[in-house]
Parts: structure tokens; C-alpha cells; sequence
């Protein structure tokens, strides 16, 4: 399996899972790590798959085999986190 880092895999306008088998995300990028049964967040780091609070999200019973991109924040919160509200 090689890291390759490139623009998240898209259908039309929408961003889809992509398998690990086929790309894995940039370090420290915030995505959705999937089993193929449950969903998680969190981030690659290092060669391994972490939860959103840092802890490693490999057992014999989970083994990430999909991620996907966070969605971008609304325009409505983009626009108060900007204002400083």
C-alpha cells in the first residue's frame, strides 16, 4: 500500500469513501475512518488510523478500511467564526 496524497476522491459534487487500499489521508487530516460497520472521526498519523482523541483505532475488532474528508463547515458558521462571534 502506498501513501499517496491527492484531492479527496469525488462522484459528481460528492466526496465518496475511498479504501485505504487505494489512498491514504495527509497526517493530522480530520476524516471519517469506517469498518465498513461503524463510523468514527479522526486522523492518520505515522502509518496508523487514530481517533478524533489520539487513540489508535486498530484492534482485533476494528481495522479501518475506508475514510473520508470532513464536509466543509456551513458558510453561516464560517461567517460568525470570522466575524469573532
Amino acid at each position: 500500500m502506498s501513501h499517496m496524497t491527492s484531492s479527496p476522491q469525488t462522484q459528481g459534487d460528492v466526496v465518496r469513501w475511498i479504501p485505504v487500499s487505494e489512498q491514504l489521508p495527509d497526517d493530522y487530516r480530520p476524516v471519517l475512518l469506517s469498518d465498513g460497520n461503524e463510523t468514527v472521526t479522526g486522523f492518520f498519523l505515522d502509518g496508523v488510523f487514530c481517533r478524533h482523541d489520539g487513540i489508535e483505532v486498530r484492534s482485533h475488532t476494528w481495522i479501518t478500511t475506508h475514510w473520508m474528508p470532513l464536509p466543509a463547515a456551513p458558510a453561516s458558521a464560517m461567517a460568525q467564526a470570522g466575524d469573532g462571534k
